[in-house]
């Protein structure tokens, strides 16, 4: 048997590449989700433009121990095949964990009212994202349980025909033409 080793790089290529947009997704919702919270608890209204550049904000006093967790996420997801809903939602719940302590419990920023809303504001919409994503997992599992579900009914009936057949043969015919 030989080596398919188009196949090969094929597979490694598009595995790495959805990694990489699985990643790149995680950090840039979960930024945003830390973006929107600091922009309401500063009471200020959003630019089209703050959307692309919220990754920014992860840019703070906390990146050491952000590159760190990224870099064990990039371990357990390799290691442990976990594209999921799980690994998904702990990356961006800590993505954006780090975009509010960096502006939060940075250097020189006191502790107000605007910090007290802009966490309450980051817990309501995490809980609304985190449970959003829960959801689409939960419906897309119900829908593959029903095609199992179907599946299943089909070799049922499939193997009940053949036990029919088994059970009663048709008559065949010899050469001759008597049975």
């Amino acid at each position: 048997m030989q080596l398919d080793f188009e196949d090969v790089l094929a597979s490694s290529i598009g595995r790495v590449m959805v990694i990489f947009l699985f990643f790149l997704s995680g950090i840039w919702l979960g930024s945003l989700v830390g973006g929107f919270a600091l922009m309401v608890g500063a009471r200020s209204l959003p630019d089209p433009e703050d959307v692309f550049m919220t990754p920014l904000l992860l840019v703070n006093v906390w990146i050491v121990l952000n590159v760190a967790f990224l870099a064990g996420m990039l371990i357990w997801i390799f290691v442990g095949d976990g594209l999921g809903c799980l690994a998904w939602g702990v990356l961006v719940g800590v993505e954006s964990l780090f975009v509010m302590l960096g502006f939060t419990f940075g250097f020189g920023s006191p502790a107000s009212v605007d910090t007290a809303i802009a966490w309450a504001v980051w817990l309501v919409v995490l809980v609304m994202l985190e449970t959003g994503v829960w959801l689409v997992f939960q419906w897309r599992r119900s829908i593959w349980a029903r095609q199992m579900a179907a599946l299943g009914a089909e070799n049922a009936m499939i193997r009940a025909q053949r036990d029919v057949e088994v059970s009663y043969p048709e008559p065949s015919e010899d050469v001759d033409g008597r049975n």
